[in-house]
């Protein structure tokens, strides 16, 4: 319950990690004193909650229904299959308490809450919907692989002692799932990632890195709004946002945050062509 959450305990805590969010420490942040890079916090932890609830059960459990239901191009064992739905019902619990906590969140702050919807997700949603229909099961496969593999249990080492109590406990819960749910798309990605006709890795090649980077794109309307909010001039938030959102930036967050999918993928032998070496190298993702 995050209604309880008291000025007292802000003081001593933090909404959000705040070594996630580099922009907290520019100049023309600090300047406007800790009341308004705790409300910036804030802000992005509603925003978090609810791309989070938004992905579980439009991304997420898109992919798991496809493996639940046995439409990949490649035959899947039938546990495996299983699995996928005890997967989709965690998901759907997920995506129940991240809006909760959402909700709560933006009461105690003041903030409105969003129009459950989300530029991230939505791109992933019509990327995969832009597809051949016979391609498209695949993709959301691919898509699914990623979003879970590139959330990683090492965030909670991070976490506990600075972020407020109710806070971390939701997140902690909510990772210490994912970690499963990431080992189990990692292991069926070396399943089904032989098992695939070349043209086909050449087209789930091509998505992955896709989706790596629209993982790790920020925001850039959403962190403007923010910023202006809060009292930052246009200027600075000119210079914040661009400097975040350079290709540079964005690939250097997704080689620090992919680690786990690029070791899924190496595990499943993916780096064994050397067309999709050059791929991942040339985007970015890998040295």
């Amino acid at each position: 319950d995050c209604t309880g959450i008291s000025s007292n305990d802000l003081s001593k805590r933090h909404w959000f990690v705040p070594h996630a969010l580099s922009y907290l420490d520019h100049p023309a942040v600090v300047s406007l004193g800790p009341l308004a890079v705790q409300t910036l916090e804030g802000r992005f932890l509603v925003n978090f909650l609810e791309y989070t609830s938004l992905l579980e059960h439009k991304v997420v459990n898109r992919s798991a229904e496809v493996i639940a239901h046995g439409m990949l191009l490649v035959p899947l064992p039938r546990q495996t299959r299983l699995d996928a739905l005890k997967l989709y019902t965690d998901e759907g619990y997920h995506s129940y308490f991240s809006a909760i906590a959402a909700v709560q969140v933006a009461d105690v702050l003041g903030l409105p809450l969003g129009a459950r919807s989300n530029r991230r997700i939505n791109n992933l949603v019509a990327l995969v919907e832009g597809l051949p229909l016979e391609m498209q099961p695949i993709a959301h496969f691919a898509v699914g692989f990623v979003c879970e593999t590139v959330i990683t249990k090492e965030f909670l080492k991070f976490t506990e002692g600075v972020l407020v109590e109710p806070i971390y406990r939701v997140l902690r819960d909510h990772l210490e799932d994912e970690w499963i749910h990431g080992r189990y798309f990692a292991s069926l990605f070396r399943y089904v990632w032989p098992r695939l006709s070349d043209a086909e890795q050449v087209f789930t090649a091509a998505l992955l890195s896709k989706v790596i980077l629209e993982c790790f794109t920020i925001d850039a309307d959403w962190l403007s709004r923010s910023l202006l909010d809060i009292g930052v001039k246009h200027d600075d938030v000119f210079e914040i946002v661009a400097s975040r959102s350079s290709m540079a930036s964005t690939q250097d967050r997704a080689r620090r945050g992919a680690s786990a999918t690029v070791h899924a993928l190496t595990r499943a032998n993916f780096f064994g062509n050397r067309r999709f070496v050059d791929d991942f190298r040339e985007k970015g993702l890998i040295s």
